[in-house]
């Protein structure tokens, strides 16, 4: 039955049709068609595209370990410039005089051959080729990379695979790879800004208009509750709804520090999917107002425990540059305004959130006053606290306010 259904799926040159299906059915769906070619031909070549981040090499290394002994991964990024002669003619890594395109055509013509080829070891970290490699060819070839689909090598490949992610699902992504990963010597904020301003850019003009020549397109978009673990930083508050009178209760708390207080404004950006996903992009303007300091946040789905709500999180300072960048990817959902005042109480690290104001939709509501405890000060010296102030440690609140 599912050999049947597959079939239906399969591109006939007459009709020109193209497939989109999630990975698990593409994988299908590629075996399928690869098993019906080795009928027909003893070399087969399957190009992969798509932009950074979209899972290609992934889902590219998947099929060719799939086919282990009789496959070899050849990714297109072995054929980089080195950076000194990208950045010298101003070109950059997402545009395709970034690559010696000539060389990488002749490596695919000897590899589909038989013939061996010998190719640079290209690091992404520090945009340097680190050495050669010599690979034989195999019978199954699977190159990846972002311009495999250009109209110059389409007709190079038995399968073609365009690679689809949202550019939320991307950026996510190359912030999780390259910074927390490890794989790139950029900030984070360094990362957004060449994301946002160069690598979307390119996408656009260079490697979407060549998905027209893929015969399958694999939807893989950004998971949240698996690829947000990648964050490593997980955040864990409890929120109560503050009596009334909260800061004088606090601060004759005997033991408590008034570390700092600021106006703090957060305003909550979607790309129209994350009342599904749980997630949450959030950019906060504190301090002065005419020169705010501004931190963007991601946050992952959120897990509810009894009496508070955890999150995996990545923040980071941005410019005015940057944040008016992410205002082009996301659209903002609302905004919240209040006086945030932190202190600390053996070592429990509280905030009061004063005249909590949200803004959705043009309308305006008054959420009042809060208290927030992080959860990592300890059960116990949690509980201590709102003993103190005269709170239940069951009615904690398991909304952020962009929820309320």
């Amino acid at each position: 039955m599912m050999e049947a259904h597959l079939n239906l799926f399969l591109r006939k040159d007459s009709e020109k049709t193209q497939v989109r299906l999630k990975p698990a059915e593409a994988m299908l769906w590629l075996e399928d068609r690869i098993s019906q070619l080795q009928k027909e031909k003893q070399k087969i070549a399957v190009g992969f595209a798509g932009r950074s981040c979209s899972g290609k090499t992934t889902i590219a290394n998947n099929l060719a370990n799939a086919h282990a002994g009789t496959s070899l991964l050849f990714s297109q990024d072995a054929c980089y410039r080195p950076m000194t002669e990208v950045l010298a003619n101003g070109w950059n890594f997402d545009q395709p005089e970034a690559l010696k395109l000539d060389e990488y055509e002749d490596h695919l013509a000897h590899l589909m051959k038989g013939e061996p080829i010998e190719y640079d070891v290209y690091s992404r970290k520090n945009g340097k080729v680190e050495g050669k490699t010599k690979v034989a060819p195999r019978n199954l070839v699977v190159n990846e990379g972002l311009f495999p689909l250009m109209d110059r090598f389409a007709d190079k490949f038995d399968i073609k695979v365009g690679v689809n992610v949202s550019l939320h699902g991307a950026l996510t992504r190359r912030l999780l790879r390259d910074v927390k990963g490890g794989e790139s010597s950029w900030t984070l904020l360094e990362t957004t800004r060449y994301f946002l301003n160069v690598a979307e850019p390119m996408y656009k003009r260079h490697i979407e208009p060549t998905m027209k020549n893929a015969d399958l397109i694999i939807e893989n978009d950004y998971d949240p509750v698996i690829e947000a673990e990648k964050c490593n930083l997980t955040e864990a508050q409890r929120k109560y709804k503050a009596p009334a009178g909260i800061n004088t209760l606090v601060e004759n708390l005997p033991g408590v520090s008034l570390l700092q207080s600021s106006r703090q404004v957060d305003h909550y950006y979607t790309d129209g999917s994350f009342k599904d996903t749980g997630e949450i992009i959030r950019i906060r303007e504190e301090g002065e107002a005419a020169n705010p300091i501004i931190h963007f946040t991601y946050k992952g789905p959120k897990v509810v425990t009894e009496n508070s709500s955890e999150r995996q999180r990545l923040d980071f300072m941005v410019d005015p540059e940057a944040k008016q960048g992410i205002l082009s990817a996301y659209k903002e959902s609302s905004s919240v305004d209040k006086m945030r005042t932190l202190y600390s109480k053996k070592g429990v690290l509280f905030s009061i959130d004063s005249k909590v104001i949200k803004t959705e939709g043009g309308r305006e509501s008054k959420l009042g006053d809060f208290i927030e405890i992080r959860e990592s000060s300890g059960e116990a010296a949690v509980n201590e606290l709102l003993s103190a102030l005269g709170m239940d440690p069951s009615s904690a609140i398991k909304k952020s306010y962009s929820e309320m």
